[in-house]
């Protein structure tokens, strides 16, 4: 199921996705079973005994690692990693950040299935679905708040430190405002937002652990160049590039229907995306009626092929991939003039590549 995964590994970031994979320093925060109140003493200062390190093993150990297991693209970590490699530092001293980004995303996942109701998730159910809502949804919570006691310890000076906690809590709350304009749109039944809005709420939501993964390998190393800022405009424009593909994907990739059973799941939650936004401009006189299948939330497969057939009526499909790959463009373009020619900025401009031509 996952050989499109695999693809992404054996390419540009394999040596990223690889110090990742392979690095067991997420475990020393978080380790997968409890044992001894003692394995908390990287979350807590002196932890008693008195911990239900039981009840800890159970509700946040194991479904974290439920998902973490699964072994998403890494990208974004892997990022983080690539950032280090363009500046000639060795990647593997900012490995804390990296897996920090990952765990934030993975947490940022497990909040959406259960916003969204989404029963799948990488091919398996969702964590709510295994754990229920109460226990996904601490867990997801405490997956935000571990990133900011693997900071507190890292061994730099606290100019730096400020600047990375600075970047975790601006980025943080830009995800939560990009994420509540997302739902609130969903429940919005009849509110078309515009293409900028759109672009905003993607800008704040997806660009957001991109972004912040160049951040803080910049902040890390104390980089603030005109490569720093071609690479934070990079990560910008990339992440809402790499957002318009997935609405794409959703409705029409056959790789992306395995583990969901039909193509269209953005049409059961409601998705205001740029092709549906552009579908309506584009098709007036059946506008009306793919609005009030996206109000239904329906998961009747006859009504998503409807809503499908109106969408491909139209070339918003085609319009949003245009507007995807001018994107990529408009991120990669200022760095390829600023970087000299090396195998990291090789694996950059195909991670660029791979975000519009990938199929999942």
């Amino acid at each position: 199921m996952f050989n499109h995964i695999k693809r992404f590994y054996s390419s540009a970031l394999k040596k990223y996705t690889d110090m990742l994979s392979s690095s067991d320093f997420l475990e020393a925060y978080l380790p997968r079973t409890l044992n001894h109140h003692s394995q908390l003493s990287k979350l807590i200062d002196f932890p008693s005994n008195d911990y239900d390190i039981t009840s800890i093993s159970k509700s946040i150990c194991e479904p974290s690692y439920n998902i973490l297991d699964r072994r998403g693209k890494m990208w974004r970590g892997s990022l983080c990693l690539l950032t280090a490699d363009i500046f000639q530092h060795d990647p593997r001293e900012i490995l804390p950040l990296a897996h920090s980004i990952e765990v934030i995303h993975n947490a940022s996942l497990i909040c959406d299935d259960i916003e969204d109701k989404s029963e799948k998730r990488r091919g398996l159910p969702s964590t709510y679905k295994i754990y229920g809502l109460d226990i996904a949804l601490n867990c997801g919570n405490f997956m935000y708040f571990l990133p900011l006691r693997i900071i507190h310890d890292l061994a730099i000076d606290i100019t730096r430190k400020e600047k990375i906690l600075k970047t975790y809590s601006e980025e943080m709350l830009q995800l939560h405002l990009g994420q509540c304009t997302d739902i609130s749109w969903n429940n919005n039944k009849f509110y078309i937002p515009s293409e900028e809005q759109y672009y905003r709420m993607v800008f704040n939501k997806t660009s957001v652990l991109v972004r912040m993964s160049v951040k803080f390998a910049l902040s890390y190393f104390g980089h603030d160049d005109a490569v720093s800022s071609a690479l934070i405009h990079y990560a910008e424009k990339i992440g809402v590039s790499f957002q318009i593909m997935d609405d794409i994907l959703n409705l029409v990739s056959p790789v992306y229907k395995e583990g969901r059973n039909f193509l269209g799941e953005d049409i059961t939650e409601g998705k205001k995306t740029l092709i549906i936004i552009r579908a309506i401009s584009q098709s007036k006189n059946k506008a009306e009626r793919l609005n009030e299948i996206l109000a239904m939330h329906t998961n009747d497969i006859g009504l998503v092929n409807e809503a499908l057939d109106i969408i491909n009526s139209t070339d918003a499909i085609d319009y949003a991939k245009n507007m995807a790959i001018r994107l990529k463009d408009e991120a990669w373009g200022p760095l390829k003039e600023l970087l000299p020619n090396s195998e990291v900025k090789e694996s950059l401009e195909s991670l660029s590549e791979m975000v519009c031509t990938r199929v999942k």
